[in-house]
């Protein structure tokens, strides 16, 4: 399966066209904040070079309205494992005067579990002329990874310009959860990751040995405190240092901590906090499957396996997407 485009939340721009070979591809989300930004569109040229070089364009397509919320259209080209892919981004608008990025706001229809994924292509011709053709796409108008973010941003600009009415949760700081929250899992070196937990505020890094079932581990957690468990745990072992995660849930909200503890067998009190959130059960739920699902379109099976020692938790994982969606239903049917 495709990824979804972007990563983290903590939003910086790729201020390239794909033209450097030094430059790397940067999996993160868009600029929360960037007032005035100036959105340099791709030439036809420069957008094929970007897909070949292994980097993702977008298109901002603008708002939607459906008969109960208002959305938001864009579409992204992501090169993968197995190709391009095509993606139509079709999501409930919840942005706000600093909350802009696109990746973290939830689909319009909960069941979708790919992504908006339309198709996959072998060839960034192929991939640019499907997303003209079928998704209306501008040509004109192909943007670097991250810059759909400042269009949106832009657009609600416009919005309120023209004394226009803006969907969205209000005010940043009026609902914490709406910072957004990222999450990637990063083969570090053989049998060694290294994973990253982001909001828009503040990340940590947390290292994970092969000797211990760190990934399978911090999916369960996760899954049962979307099935109703009011606190789960999980630890990566580092040798001879440890990292544990710990997640209470209130409601459909949860408090997420994250310890570095000198020696792994150490209790809670004395660990170090490096990392702190609150954040919806969505967010959470969204964040983590996609770092994961990132994990699995970059790396592939075999080259996952061979680097860090065991298979990829594709059980865990599915449980956790299962739980969550679950979890959609039931707040579709009871809102």
């Amino acid at each position: 399966m495709f990824s979804t485009p972007s990563v983290v939340s903590l939003c910086f721009v790729a201020a390239v066209f794909g033209m450097s070979a030094k430059s790397v591809m940067i999996y993160l989300a868009c600029p929360n904040n960037r007032s005035g930004a100036d959105v340099r569109y791709l030439t036809p040229r420069f957008a094929i070079t970007a897909l070949r070089r292994g980097r993702q364009i977008e298109q901002f397509l603008g708002g939607i309205r459906t008969e109960e919320r208002q959305g938001i259209r864009w579409i992204s080209l992501s090169p993968g494992h197995k190709g391009i892919g095509v993606y139509l981004h079709e999501v409930e608008d919840i942005g706000t005067a600093t909350f802009w990025d696109l990746t973290e706001f939830p689909p319009l229809d909960p069941d979708d579990e790919t992504w908006g994924l339309v198709t996959v292509v072998t060839a960034p011709e192929q991939a640019i002329e499907v997303a003209e053709r079928e998704l209306g796409a501008d040509p004109a108008k192909w943007t670097n990874h991250g810059l759909a973010c400042d269009e949106y941003g832009e657009y609600r600009a416009t919005l309120h310009n023209n004394g226009e009415s803006q969907p969205g949760l209000g005010h940043g700081d009026q609902n914490e959860s709406a910072t957004g929250m990222s999450f990637t899992w990063i083969l570090s070196g053989h049998g060694w990751v290294t994973c990253t937990i982001a909001d828009a505020t503040a990340q940590a890094k947390a290292i994970a040995s092969y000797i211990a079932a760190a990934p399978e581990e911090l999916l369960t957690a996760v899954a049962r405190l979307i099935a109703g468990e009011k606190q789960t745990r999980a630890q990566f072992e580092a040798e001879p240092n440890g990292y544990r995660w710990i997640f209470h849930r209130e409601d459909d909200e949860v408090r997420l901590q994250l310890l570095h503890l000198a020696d792994s067998g150490e209790p809670d009190e004395a660990g170090v906090e490096i990392w702190s959130s609150r954040q919806t059960i969505d967010a959470l739920a969204r964040s983590i499957i996609r770092g994961f699902d990132e994990t699995m379109t970059r790396y592939g099976e075999s080259a996952y396996q061979a680097r860090w020692g065991s298979p990829f938790p594709h059980t865990e994982l599915q449980a956790l997407r299962n739980t969550w969606r679950r979890h959609r239903s039931a707040e579709e049917r009871n809102p």
